[in-house]
């Protein structure tokens, strides 16, 4: 008798054992996104919840969730009456930017105490958009769901499929949950403070920017249920496209030069609290034109003088703020605008000899900027005369001069091979000949290079210098290096010949 109650035991043990390990290996929790499918229309919201559906306590999830940047946008992310407390990659800090581009949407967090019970659990929601026609595709890229350390229970991960029309269609109904308690015991007067309004693109209310597309946020605080927005140029206007549930972030489209205004206000369970109206000024535009020149002929002036000319001295946006001077590329120097409308004039500190650019730019007060390039020489060495010279004898004298050096090189080479024929008959007299010619032909080319050299320092100072006169300038130096070489080399083999 004992025996088979024994053995009657162990068949109902082995099967409880078996029983309770099947639940374990079949019980699982599903990421599911609701709803799974409806028509919507393109321009209002539409609303999808990420869901955990499970038959058993869990305590953490994470994954991504992908979306058809084609047809949908997303405007929010929002993480209230999540059954997750606890976020190590919250989805309601959502950059809509960042997931506009890139079409996904990263969570993972947990539950404080650990466990969330069995039943349909929701972790966030999203507001999408519909922008285009077409099926938009909602779908859990990747997750898994814990049910304890190490406990992957993760089971079917969810999509939806959406049918974005134009004109107007019925959406699926989704349930709402109801809002956190709130203290406010008067139903009439909302609690909460007026929305404190930031942006990344103009932080400083009051001042100019170049950007005419804005983004601006704000925090959602406890019990908040709604927010209304109004973009326009009134200051005082009362906000009217309402977001349920509230997003915390919101993009401009491209807006206008001029002042702008962003109202925002908060809903909580008693109604709609004051807007907050928020200053953008925005100014695209450059300032008007204006010429600047070199005021100084005089190369040997280490500090030159610039000359200025202004259509206007108003700007009609954001209005003028400065001028900059940058010289070679040194530290800018701000000039006074005041200053420099009553004189017209700037005269630059001490500059080191040589050719310099300086570039010259003239802001408004939204960073703006128009600017103007002068190219200026200075030299210690140069002749006050020189500009006055090359003026004069323009590119035709140095052209000719090129061609009188290459001429006079020609006939001290062929002087020297007559001299050098005759050497073995006359060699005395040659010796005397030869020395007469040398220091003749030395004579000559002292003055042709003083002249050529004249020339080269009057093409390199001046201003605005073409390509025809750049091309000649290095001719002549190189006729100038070429003949000087050669009559050393022929001058020496004489020397030496006659030794």
């Amino acid at each position: 008798m004992r025996g088979l109650v024994s053995i009657i035991l162990k068949i109902f043990l082995s099967a409880s054992l078996f029983a309770l390990t099947s639940s374990v290996t079949h019980a699982a929790a599903d990421i599911v996104i609701s709803p799974e499918s409806g028509s919507f229309e393109i321009g209002k919201t539409l609303t999808v919840r990420v869901q955990v559906k499970t038959d058993q306590t869990i305590n953490s999830a994470d994954g991504t969730i992908e979306f058809d940047t084609d047809t949908l946008s997303l405007k929010s992310v929002s993480t209230d009456g999540s059954a997750f407390t606890l976020w190590v990659d919250d989805p309601g800090k959502t950059s809509a930017a960042s997931a506009n581009s890139s079409g996904k949407i990263t969570f993972s967090g947990g539950a404080i105490p650990p466990f969330v019970t069995a039943g349909t659990k929701t972790l966030f929601t999203i507001s999408f958009s519909p922008k285009a026609e077409g099926a938009a595709t909602v779908k859990t890229a990747k997750g898994k769901v814990l049910s304890g350390p190490g406990n992957d229970v993760t089971g079917t991960l969810g999509s939806a499929t959406y049918s974005i029309k134009k004109g107007s269609v019925t959406a699926p109904v989704v349930e709402t949950p109801p809002p956190p308690p709130t203290t406010n015991t008067n139903t009439n007067t909302p609690t909460f403070d007026e929305p404190e309004v930031s942006s990344k693109t103009h932080p400083e209310e009051g001042s100019w920017y170049n950007i005419a597309q804005g983004q601006f946020e704000w925090e959602i605080g406890y019990g908040v249920n709604g927010v209304r927005i109004t973009v326009d140029q009134e200051p005082e206007t009362k906000p009217t496209e309402t977001f349920e549930p509230p997003i915390y972030e919101y993009e401009t489209e491209e807006l206008s030069d001029g002042e702008w205004y962003i109202h925002v206000a908060f809903k909580n369970r008693g109604g709609w609290g004051s807007p907050t109206h928020r200053m953008i000024k925005i100014d695209t535009l450059p300032p008007p034109e204006f010429s600047v020149s070199n005021l100084e002929r005089d190369p040997k002036n280490l500090t030159p003088t610039f000359g200025f000319e202004f259509s206007t001295t108003t700007d009609t946006g954001s209005g003028l703020d400065r001028i900059d001077i940058e010289v070679d590329n040194n530290e800018p120097i701000s000039l006074d605008l005041e200053d420099l409308f009553a004189s017209g004039e700037y005269t630059l500190p001490t500059q080191q000899p040589g050719l310099h650019t300086a570039i010259v730019r003239l802001y408004d007060n939204a960073g703006n900027f128009v600017e103007k390039e002068v190219s200026y020489f200075t030299e210690v060495t140069t002749q006050n005369t020189v500009e006055v010279v090359q003026e004069e004898k323009g590119l035709d004298i140095a052209y000719w001069v090129s061609l009188l050096a290459l001429l006079l090189a020609a006939v001290a080479f062929g002087l020297l091979i007559m001299e050098r024929r005759r050497a073995r008959q006359e060699k005395e007299y040659i010796k005397r000949e030869a020395d007469e010619v040398r220091e003749k032909l030395e004579g000559i080319f002292v003055v042709l290079r003083d002249e050529v050299e004249e020339q080269v320092v009057a093409l390199a100072t001046k201003p605005n210098m073409t390509e025809a006169e750049r091309q000649i300038l290095e001719k002549l130096k190189e006729a100038l290096e070429i003949s000087e070489e050669l009559l050393d080399k022929e001058v020496e083999d004489v020397r030496k010949l006659l030794l």
